[in-house]
């Protein structure tokens, strides 16, 4: 904790910043907790306000503000830059108040983790765990959405990503472990070469595995987390979880970003069937031979193959707001 407090004294206006909204909500629907991709919902960057995001800003208080028309309220806390253990470090110190009750908490993090920390998929995985286990705990009556890492692209590929050929994605005898995008080194790569590099590394790819562990992790546990049983299973304390009314919901936002291109990298991937739904072992394994489809990712939607424009944030907002309606209403989803 004293480390990543050390890490968020050079972020005091942000985290700051997040108090006072948080401090002046109103009666909320959804709270959102973030990265910068969070942060410009509220039209700022590092906690001030920038006017090349106002109109994401503009599109967040028309989908989530009901005196604007929105169907929903919801405010953002996010900080740029932060990592999954930096958000822990948030919600622990001042961004999760006892009077902040919203009925939704939606999490989006985790692709900075990719790369300053240079973090494996594994590490990533649980930290998104670690926060939700935080947020059932402190808030058991709210219901948590984890929003699945978004696509991110390489400017040196035009937006082209390409999925792992889903041969990889089985739980093969003659699967091979890898570190995240194959660039972990002793010692660690420092920021500048990773800045500089980071367009080498195959990013989608573990997004993909982050994201398929941590929507299987939902299908099977959602019902939260029940802190006074936690000391009842030594084996697992972190999957212990009870039938409740449905508390964890994981949200898909691939397929509103990435458009399918008309091609694979590979004959076999289209006729490949993977198991790794239906195991109940949480593996990032994956060979590195072949690659599956190919997807683009348009400058529209994500100027710099990383931040939603206004129109990538409207797109997903629009998405999250029906989302948010069915879970709130208690209807199928």
């Amino acid at each position: 904790q004293q480390q990543q407090q050390q890490q968020h004294q050079y972020q005091p206006q942000q985290h700051n910043s997040n108090n006072n909204d948080n401090n002046n909500a109103e009666e909320l629907d959804v709270v959102f907790l973030g990265d910068s991709i969070t942060e410009e919902m509220n039209g700022r960057w590092q906690g001030i306000e920038h006017l090349r995001f106002k109109d994401i800003a503009n599109v967040t208080q028309h989908l989530f503000r009901k005196k604007y028309g929105g169907h929903v309220n919801g405010i953002a806390l996010g900080v740029a830059g932060d990592t999954t253990p930096m958000l822990l470090w948030r919600i622990l110190n001042g961004e999760m108040p006892p009077n902040l009750n919203p009925k939704v908490w939606w999490i989006t993090i985790g692709t900075n983790d990719l790369t300053t920390p240079q973090c494996s998929e594994e590490i990533i995985y649980l930290g998104i765990l670690r926060i939700v286990e935080v947020i059932s705990t402190l808030k058991p009556q709210s219901k948590i959405v984890i929003n699945g890492i978004l696509p991110r692209a390489s400017p040196r590929s035009y937006g082209r990503v390409f999925d792992p050929n889903p041969i990889d994605m089985t739980h093969s005898q003659n699967q091979q472990q890898y570190n995240s995008y194959d660039m972990m080194k002793t010692p660690p790569l420092s920021f500048k070469y990773v800045q500089q590099n980071v367009d080498n590394f195959n990013l989608w790819r573990s997004i993909v595995l982050i994201n398929r562990e941590l929507e299987r992790f939902v299908k099977q546990n959602p019902y939260g987390w029940d802190p006074d049983k936690q000391q009842n299973n030594s084996n697992n304390n972190l999957h212990h979880f009870v039938k409740e009314p449905k508390q964890l919901f994981y949200f898909d936002a691939k397929d509103l970003f990435l458009k399918p291109m008309d091609n694979t990298h590979d004959s076999t991937a289209a006729t490949t069937t993977t198991s790794s739904s239906s195991s109940s072992s949480t593996s990032f394994s994956s060979s590195s031979n072949t690659l599956g489809r190919t997807y683009i990712l348009p400058k529209e939607l994500m100027n710099d193959y990383l931040h939603p424009t206004a129109l990538g944030h409207e797109i997903w907002g629009k998405a999250i707001v029906q989302y948010l309606l069915k879970i709130l209403n208690d209807t199928k989803y």
